[in-house]
């Protein structure tokens, strides 16, 4: 019996070292959990405000070239940027020779190195002084968030070669400082830059793959995990729930990271390679999280909605249309004609299983303004709280009386052939309905063309001479799709 009693309390006491050893390998605590909602319009007295800076210069620097806003137009991008959740974000000027325009006030042109320091708690900075060399004690770290680009990250920088933006850089405790871990993006891919993880002390570049539509102006997400135990690093992006297994990136240094055993602070949005942009270039940031261990989370974040069509004017006499948009994970969503409706009131969209989503809408007339507005719920029940809003017109003339399939124009080609009812033009307009509209890119050309093709047709039509050439010229391309 006694035996027995002891070896019970032998197994027992096992078991409660097992436990309690994998415990503290999966514990996970989440440090940082920030989305600038509490800005007071002062980065010195913001309680929640996360980075800080060792000196005064340094602070001057980073407050100089960023500002929590609510809006901003990214002309260039033909977008409005507005924050990812709530209600504001941060955003950055990453030029030092560049004004934004528009201006933003708060911000100028002096931002080749932000030093936007995380998690260090110096001296000079917002209100929130964590120390992560105190926080993270697990030795694994992980880090999301969430960013849009302009164009200007194509790539127009002094020097060459071409840079690579040092996006996320993780210092540590390595006293040569040669075991920083970067999160790198480059700049000469045009929208679809290079992400590639980055070490100085291992041999530079560490893989790298191509991430798409980054520099779109949307936002996107991005994450990044460091194992300084097992010498793992792992990225991911527009990846919607991490798991160790789902990175698009991982690198292994089979137990070691340098010298390195304990990250030290993080700089976000650090430079570009001591080069400098020579164009407009800015960027935002927002919902910072930073844990201690590799996060076991669900899904708590409401789609992410963007490149809502159609937009600005389009052609007279277009009674009925297309709404679309897409969603970052897979989504229902639903619209209204009226604002601040409920997602359970809306309208479902005709097809709206995946990440895209299209519907028709009717009864347009000339001269109108239309606003429709859009919510989504994704699988995991998390459902949109504010209005994602596709805004288009309908032009107020027609400059040529014609009308093809669906009520939309047909303007040159009807112009050309002298009647919509030409099998020309019909041909035409089943190419555009079929191939056309139903994707982005084909939307964009089509939208593009009901604004600016009527007056063009107007002066074809006047030009006898010039029909019979613009006949010529399309015959090709109904020969190809007839």
């Amino acid at each position: 019996m006694m035996m027995y009693k002891i070896i019970n309390i032998i197994i027992t006491i096992n078991i409660i070292i097992v436990v309690g050893c994998v415990g503290s390998v999966i514990a996970q605590t989440k440090v940082v959990d920030y989305g600038f909602e509490d800005w007071t319009g002062d980065a010195n007295t913001t309680k929640g405000y996360p980075f800080t800076n060792s000196a005064q210069s340094y602070w001057d620097t980073h407050t100089a070239c960023t500002e929590v806003v609510t809006s901003y137009n990214a002309d260039d991008m033909g977008q409005n940027w507005t924050a990812l959740a709530g209600s504001k974000y941060l955003l950055f000027n990453r030029s030092s020779t560049t004004e934004l325009e528009p201006i933003v006030a708060g911000i100028d042109a002096n931002s080749v190195n932000s030093r936007s320091n995380l998690g260090v708690g110096l001296n000079y900075g917002g209100l929130n002084k964590i120390n992560f060399a105190e926080v993270i004690i697990t030795g694994r770290m992980f880090i999301r968030f969430w960013a849009r680009f302009n164009r200007g990250h194509y790539g127009n920088f002094s020097g060459s070669p071409y840079p690579g933006m040092k996006f996320i850089r993780v210092h540590n405790d390595d006293p040569e400082a040669t075991a920083d871990i970067f999160m790198s993006l480059n700049c000469n891919h045009g929208i679809n830059p290079l992400m590639y993880i980055w070490q100085t002390s291992s041999g530079g570049t560490h893989g790298s793959v191509t991430i798409a539509n980054a520099y779109d102006g949307n936002w996107h997400k991005f994450s990044m995990y460091i194992d300084f135990n097992s010498g793992i690093v792992k990225q991911w992006y527009d990846v919607n729930i991490e798991t160790l297994d789902n990175a698009n990136q991982t690198w292994d240094n089979n137990g070691k990271i340098g010298a390195a055993t304990y990250v030290t602070y993080i700089s976000l949005n650090s430079n570009f390679a001591a080069k400098d942009p020579l164009d407009e270039i800015y960027s935002a940031i927002d919902n910072i999280e930073v844990w201690d261990g590799f996060p076991v989370t669900t899904d708590t974040i409401a789609p992410v909605r963007n490149k809502g069509f159609p937009a600005g004017e389009i052609g007279a006499a277009t009674t009925v249309t297309d709404i679309s948009l897409t969603t970052n994970e897979n989504a229902t969503c639903r619209y209204s004609a009226l604002s601040g409706i409920s997602y359970a009131e809306m309208t479902e969209f005709t097809n709206t299983t995946g990440t895209n989503h299209t519907t028709e809408v009717s009864g347009l007339e000339n001269g109108l303004t239309y606003n429709y507005y859009v919510k989504c719920k994704d699988e995991s029940e998390n459902t949109n709280s504010d209005d994602f809003v596709i805004t288009f017109s309908i032009a107020n003339t027609q400059a040529v009386n014609n009308t093809s399939s669906g009520g939309k124009n047909c303007f040159i080609a009807t112009a050309a052939y002298g009647t919509p009812l030409a099998e020309e033009v019909k041909i035409l307009s089943r190419f555009r309905d079929k191939h056309l509209l139903t994707n982005y890119c084909g939307k964009t050309f089509v939208n593009m063309y009901y604004k600016y093709s009527p007056k063009m047709a107007e002066y074809i039509s006047q030009k006898p001479g010039l029909k019979r050439v613009i006949r010529l010229m399309l015959s090709p391309l109904v020969n190809l799709i007839r």
